[in-house]
């Protein structure tokens, strides 16, 4: 009697017989591929600073204001630095925007000049960080090893509890292959799934990979529109039957046989390929996805690196919110009467509209 096909393991081999390898296998993991949220892939200008350092950039320009005004306070100039236009010039700079004639004493102007190598080191602190982050998000790290599903930090990972694959990990000889495994007994242990379904749920939530065995991990990465990574080792199927079975040598040579002749290939491609009609042929259906997707199509396709459609949406985002801000300004100058003229009436007296 043949039980199969099953992968093959010192403690199955040390009880049954073993026929020749039927099929190769390889073992991966499911993930859901890491992406920036929506907020994040719009306004990504922005994460090139913390929100400590940009708080810090704005007190910065804030303090440079005033200290021209005071400057100015002490000891005036040709040109005039009241507190609203040293402001506006320190911020103005700040944005590559505003130019001003320079104050006329040195202390002034040192203080003009240091403000000025400050914005400097800052474009460029900008430009070496932004450019840093792009390539970054281009690049492809998602681990493809053993080694370096170990050593990255992203995903949390496991394997099905009790099944072949964590039995198999458990008694490797391959000390990545068994670090993994001790890895997710102490580390993650918590998050072992008691079956293929649960861990799959697990997967779809996010920064969680579930380790498994092929042809699974390809059929349910399709199945709900998840990533399959590159197999991190590889095993195979066999049938076992009784030790010393007198025609167990004529079942492995049939078997090469079959081997040889394409035979297996077409009986398990036939399965699979019953199952995989079976699947969805797109992923991302819902608007939301389809929208995150097009966000992260390149303006101009120069390279991996080219700035996307949602750079210049959060650019024009960013644009709306200071016309706003305009507006604002506007209507409350209006109301406090900075825009009123000032008339001559019949009698030569002033009269405020």
């Amino acid at each position: 009697m043949l039980v199969g096909p099953f992968s093959i393991t010192s403690n199955r081999s040390a009880v049954f017989q073993a026929t020749v390898p039927v099929r190769s296998i390889s073992y991966t993991f499911i993930y859901r591929n890491p992406s920036l949220s929506w907020r994040n892939q719009i306004f990504q200008f922005l994460v090139t600073f913390d929100a400590t350092t940009w708080a810090l950039i704005f007190v910065s320009a804030a303090i440079v204001g005033a200290s021209l005004a005071v400057l100015h306070r002490i000891k005036p100039g040709s040109t005039s630095y009241t507190l609203r236009l040293s402001l506006l010039f320190a911020f103005g700079y700040l944005f590559q925007g505003v130019r001003t004639r320079p104050p006329t004493y040195a202390s002034s102007q040192i203080l003009i000049i240091v403000w000025w190598l400050f914005c400097l080191i800052l474009v460029i602190a900008f430009c070496a960080n932004y450019a840093a982050f792009r390539s970054f998000n281009a690049l492809e790290n998602l681990p493809n090893s053993p080694i370096t599903l170990l050593h990255q930090k992203y995903f949390k990972y496991a394997y099905i509890k009790e099944s072949n694959m964590g039995y198999l990990m458990g008694k490797s000889l391959d000390s990545a292959i068994y670090s993994l495994y001790q890895m997710i007994n102490t580390k993650f242990k918590y998050m072992i799934p008691n079956s293929r379904d649960e861990g799959i749920n697990e997967v779809i939530k996010g920064k969680f990979a579930l380790l498994d065995e092929s042809p699974f991990s390809e059929y349910y990465a399709r199945k709900y529109c998840l990533k399959s990574s590159p197999s991190l080792w590889f095993g195979t199927y066999v049938f076992f039957m009784p030790k010393k079975l007198s025609y167990g040598a004529i079942i492995s040579e049939e078997i090469k046989k079959m081997r040889s002749d394409g035979t297996l290939e077409k009986i398990y491609k036939s399965e699979e390929n019953k199952m995989m009609s079976t699947l969805p042929t797109y992923c991302g259906a819902m608007l939301e996805d389809q929208a995150l997707g097009a966000m992260l199509n390149p303006l101009i396709d120069w390279s991996d690196y080219s700035v996307e459609l949602a750079t210049a949406v959060g650019i024009f985002i960013a644009s709306l919110i200071g016309l706003l801000i305009v507006l604002i300004t506007l209507l409350v100058e209006y109301l406090l009467g900075i825009y009123k003229e000032a008339m001559i009436d019949k009698d030569c007296h002033p009269v405020i509209l």
